[in-house]
């Protein structure tokens, strides 16, 4: 046996590379060169472990399975992420059909009140003339105004529009003190026309018989003094006074 074959055998026998290049009386590089060449020569023939092969197969299931579920995530996360800007795209939209149906009921308000501000300037400030009939279509307008977006504001559940619902209640107050003040003129003209009236029957009969053939002039006049009724048809000069900064607030509020 050569010194290559020694160094082999020794080398399975678990000697050092320095033992057996002492055995062999050889150098140890020529020994670790020997051993190096003999180890890349031989070929090992291992046969598979079924066990290894069958935990290698799962692990390969495991992961075809969590590349799956990744992929399902992915769907879904997808779908969540279109569900979403579907219905943010559908409350915009809701949002500016609420904000159009908003603005028709405030709009009437607020051309309102930019001319009431306008007769205010025009006036110099000072009242503005009113009729009955001005006052109770101001009363209803005020009225309607508040009704529509009373009902608005409640059903949408909207706390933002409460300063003008409030505005809009004083201000009809104003007017209702107004109307207070036409009726009580009205009443207090009824009762002067009452007294003229009842003045005038005074009058009438302790006057002195008239000829039976006086004028038709003066018989027409008769007449139409027996078909004589009340009519009141006067304006009252309708203040704002500390209202006109509600006026104010509800021009730049709706603005």
């Amino acid at each position: 046996m050569n010194q290559k074959e020694q160094a082999k055998e020794l080398s399975r026998q678990s000697y050092s590379i320095r033992e057996i290049a002492e055995k062999i009386d050889a150098s140890k590089s020529t020994v670790a060169r020997w051993l190096q060449e003999s180890s890349q020569n031989q070929t090992v023939s291992v046969q598979p472990d079924p066990s290894i092969e069958l935990e290698l197969k799962r692990m390969q299931l495991n992961h075809e399975l969590e590349l799956r579920k990744l992929a399902q995530q992915e769907r879904e996360q997808e779908y969540r992420r279109r569900d979403i800007e579907r219905q943010y795209a559908q409350k915009q939209d809701h949002e500016e059909v609420l904000d159009v149906e908003l603005r028709k009921i405030l709009l009437p308000i607020y051309k309102w009140a930019t001319n009431q501000l306008e007769l205010i300037q025009e006036h110099n400030g000072g009242g503005i003339p009113c009729t009955e009939d001005g006052m109770t279509d101001m009363s209803c307008r005020l009225e309607l105004f508040h009704e529509a977006l009373s009902d608005y504001v409640h059903i949408r559940k909207l706390d933002d529009w409460d300063d003008v619902l409030d505005t809009l209640k004083s201000l009809n107050s104003k007017v209702s003190s107004w109307m207070n003040q036409f009726m009580k003129a009205e009443d207090a003209a009824r009762e002067v026309f009452e007294y003229q009236k009842r003045r005038k029957v005074r009058n009438k009969a302790t006057k002195p018989k008239e000829d039976p053939n006086s004028s038709s002039k003066k018989k027409k006049k008769q007449n139409h003094e027996k078909d004589e009724e009340f009519v009141f048809q006067a304006e009252i000069e309708c203040h704002w006074g500390n209202s006109r900064s509600d006026l104010k607030f509800l021009v730049e509020r709706l603005r």
